[in-house]
């Protein structure tokens, strides 16, 4: 029964955020739909800033079957045409809507602190009906305990998104003799990593 219940909190937890996520640059909103890891046309990045874009979204059950993790990754390449520093400017947020109303219950801001060449500080802070309320601090690299039973990570991960170019190529473009689902499938950001910020809650706390 709980498992059930995680689930279909998670199916709405996933139509929610997937259009959801907000980048704040000074005062100009930079809003991410779906996967891009660089944004047509001409791979260009919002306002061509690397460190302000969103690569993917993803909602899954967490550790056990009452919690949910929301996991947001930025930093296209990071390291390679991306910096690794998040940037200080940036207001990197998910909102959550939890009734389908198009409309955010709560929402998650992350700001983060100087690049010391090694890790930056950052903070996490929940909004909800009854307005901004602080739940984490920490450091890249590390997990952060969270009030209310949560964790926290931000910090370079490999890029855990699949996308076979080659089959692309020949399947979209009538480049080479690849096929999407043909016996070779090769995944083009294997060796390529990304920053990520993750969030795990108790179900009851979204």
């Amino acid at each position: 029964m709980e498992r059930k219940r995680s689930r279909s909190l998670m199916t709405a937890l996933s139509t929610a955020i997937a259009g959801a996520v907000v980048l704040t640059l000074g005062a100009a909103p930079l809003v991410g739909f779906g996967a891009d890891h660089l944004d047509a046309p001409g791979l260009t990045p919002p306002s061509g800033r690397l460190d302000g874009d969103i690569n993917d979204v993803y909602v899954f059950e967490g550790s056990n079957a009452l919690k949910t993790v929301l996991a947001v990754t930025t930093h296209p390449a990071a390291g390679a045409i991306s910096p690794l520093a998040y940037a200080t400017d940036v207001s990197y947020r998910i909102h959550v809507d939890n009734d389908g109303d198009a409309k955010p219950e709560l929402t998650f801001k992350v700001l983060f602190g100087a690049w010391d060449g090694d890790s930056q500080p950052y903070r996490i802070s929940g909004m909800d009906a009854r307005g901004m309320r602080i739940v984490g601090n920490g450091d890249t690299g590390d997990d952060t305990t969270l009030t209310g039973g949560g964790r926290a990570f931000a910090g370079l991960r490999s890029d855990p998104f699949f996308f076979d170019l080659a089959a692309f190529r020949g399947s979209v473009l009538g480049i080479g003799d690849r096929r999407f689902c043909d016996a070779t499938p090769t995944d083009f950001f294997e060796e390529l990593n990304t920053n990520a910020i993750v969030i795990q809650l108790p179900d009851a706390a979204l």
